[in-house]
């Protein structure tokens, strides 16, 4: 979906230079909004100002401050922009401020800047050529050794008009965004509205919302509702990626006291909170020495900052101008996806000393040296803009599959955007719809021959013996989770590639040859169906079946060790399929009845077994850690597994 032709312009500069007066003159606007901005002149906070050209374009001014103080405020209008507009008064020159925004642009990966020379009224000829090679000097240090220079002076209005036919030619050129992913917004500002409520504001990093969408406040995971939308100063039904937007937004938790700068509305999709992510992170040339590992900086990311280290991994220490991956380790819980641009700056937070992308916000602690090398080979995976390509390199890379979810947010893919790039590869369908899980066709059959082939070694095998779920997994030698193993059995069933009796498995023809061999189950198998949930004590079944304790007891055993039956205790066995039901039924009323403690004759009442068979079968579950007992009743600790 393309958006409406907007082009994000920031303003950049050292203070006093005439950025907010730039603007107005070329939008009618006067950007600064705080009482504070209008007396003392100059911008604390960010300004927002529009020009609509007509024929559907409309440029998008942020006004960004100049001030060393304000420099957090000014990072924070940088993290979603198309175009830089480097303001430099032509009395002074370049100053500390013009060098450290032009080298934030630069970081941020700004395709497209412009030079406004401004105050030209102020100097002489011979000044402005100074001047003007000073900057030429300066833009050869960066990607902008080619923007145009503009002389301007607001007091007369020289050189305003050949500006924003400029800007009307970049606009028309312009490569405008295509909206993708799912709904993501950076609050730079909060407010209370008379008779509206919370308002909040900022850029749309990616997606789109909707009057009415429920979307997470984060970080404190509150769902709130969009009430009403204003883009482009005006009410809208939609807001879209790469539009100033305010939203009206309510929920049940959520007071204005909760919200702050850098705080982000999400869709629910790609909500999540983390502490460690993977990065590529470049160092200023202008810096004096090598940055090194673990040192403490400010994180600029999205309109918020946070203090953190930087892990570098590999040799550890980057140099001036060079280029490292990395990982951030965040003092606070941040949100991120892939590509995600940030800025980071001393502790003391005086200097911008580099910037970067985000590549995974997922990142695991890196404790030894070989760690850190498999962590920079899985990076050099999914360091791609091409979510295709990473997703074709991973599934090659990992062969028993990866996590969707995970997947999805670490690229803040939307459903439809997968699906579209699930058009060109193969994968087990099955797997993805219903365990939210990715494995190529190709590696389900070759890790599925692998499950045949380790059958076919069984061929001796018997009933006694056949091979079960945790042998044939094991016999992988790759890491692949039980659901995928066991889709991979069911299929094979299906197909008659596998034999299955219990829980064991066989190769068909051995399975045919050792059929007759159970005869000694069959009989014994009838008595424990008719006795249902309440089997007696071992000495009375010997007695029922007619055998000799002594000869049913081991029998007893190796059905035990087959998974047919489940030994209680000494004197009790009860019949495996019995047994799990018996389970089910439990756990599932104690969940929709909220019980969270119970007691003896709880258990009696909801299975309908006699009050001493329960006993017997609440110690094993202790003895099993499924529940454990109290002074009064028993709680549940885990999911019963046994």
């Amino acid at each position: 979906m393309r958006i409406f032709d907007l082009m994000i312009i920031a303003t950049a500069g050292h203070i006093d230079h005439g950025k907010t007066k730039l603007v107005e003159a070329i939008t009618g606007i006067n950007s600064d909004r705080l009482p504070d901005e209008k007396v003392r002149g100059i911008s604390i906070d960010l300004g927002f100002a529009y020009r609509d050209l007509g024929n559907g374009l409309i440029l998008n001014f942020i006004d960004v401050p100049g001030h060393k103080k304000f420099i957090n405020n000014m990072l924070a209008g940088y993290s979603s922009i198309d175009f830089g507009l480097l303001v430099i008064a032509a009395d002074d020159g370049p100053m500390p401020q013009t060098e450290e925004h032009l080298s934030i642009l630069h970081l941020l990966k700004v395709k497209n800047c412009a030079v406004v020379l401004s105050k030209i009224d102020k100097v002489g000829k011979d000044r402005l050529s100074n001047v003007i090679c000073s900057v030429k000097e300066i833009l050869s240090q960066t990607n902008f050794s080619r923007a145009k220079i503009f002389q301007i002076s607001i007091k007369t209005r020289e050189g305003i008009n050949n500006l924003i036919n400029y800007l009307k030619e970049v606009a028309a050129k312009y490569q405008y965004r295509v909206v993708k992913g799912n709904f993501r917004l950076s609050v730079d500002r909060k407010f209370l509205l008379k008779g509206t409520g919370i308002v909040v504001t900022g850029t749309i990093v990616s997606g789109k919302v909707n009057i009415g969408d429920e979307v997470i406040h984060s970080p404190s995971g509150h769902t709130l509702k969009i009430r009403t939308i204003h883009s482009q100063s005006k009410k809208s039904k939609i807001g879209l990626q790469g539009q100033r937007c305010a939203l009206n937004i309510t929920g049940r938790n959520i007071s204005i006291e909760k919200i702050f700068r850098g705080d982000w509305i999400l869709s629910k999709n790609v909500f999540f909170l983390t502490t460690r992510l993977y990065a590529v992170l470049s160092i200023l040339k202008n810096e004096a020495q090598r940055f090194k590992h673990w040192t403490c900086v400010h994180l600029y990311l999205g309109s918020g900052n946070v203090t953190c280290r930087i892990a570098i991994l590999g040799n550890l220490s980057v140099n001036p101008g060079e280029k490292k991956l990395v990982q951030l380790v965040t003092d606070k819980p941040v949100h991120a996806v892939f590509g995600d641009k940030f800025v980071i700056r001393d502790i003391s937070s005086r200097r911008t000393v580099g910037g970067g992308s985000i590549i995974d916000p997922f990142g695991k602690k890196s404790s030894n040296s070989y760690i850190r090398k498999l962590n920079l080979e899985r990076l050099k995976l999914i360091d791609s803009k091409s979510s295709k390509v990473v997703l074709n390199n991973l599934l090659l890379h990992h062969i028993g599959g990866i996590d969707l979810e995970n997947f999805l947010m670490v690229r803040n893919l939307t459903n439809f955007e997968f699906q579209d790039i699930l058009r060109s590869i193969d994968v087990v369908a099955e797997l993805y719809k219903h365990h939210k899980w990715l494995i190529l066709r190709k590696n389900w059959v070759y890790l599925q021959k692998l499950i045949l082939d380790e059958l076919y070694k069984n061929k001796d095998h018997n009933f006694n013996n056949g091979t079960d779920l945790i042998s044939l997994s094991n016999a992988l030698k790759v890491k692949v989770p039980d659901f995928v193993i066991q889709n991979i059995i069911n299929e094979s069933v299906k197909t008659q590639k596998m034999k299955r009796y219990k829980n064991l498995y066989y190769f068909p023809k051995h399975f045919a040859q050792n059929i007759k061999n159970l005869s000694w189950w069959y009989d014994i198998e009838k008595k424990f169906k008719k006795y249902g949930f309440q089997p007696p004590k071992v000495k009375t079944i010997s007695t029922d079946l007619g055998i000799d304790l002594k000869v049913l007891e081991p029998t007893l055993k190796k059905a035990s060790s087959f998974g047919y039956l489940i030994k209680i205790n000494e004197n009790r066995y009860i019949l495996s399929t019995c047994f799990n039901e018996i389970v089910s039924v439990f756990e599932e009323t104690i969940k929709n009845d909220n019980i969270e403690k119970f007691t003896i004759k709880n258990f009696s009442q909801i299975t309908g077994i006699t009050r001493n068979l329960s006993v017997e079968i609440l110690e094993y579950f202790d003895k099993k850690g499924f529940t454990k007992r109290l002074v009064e009743g028993r709680v549940i600790l885990k999911p019963f597994k046994d």
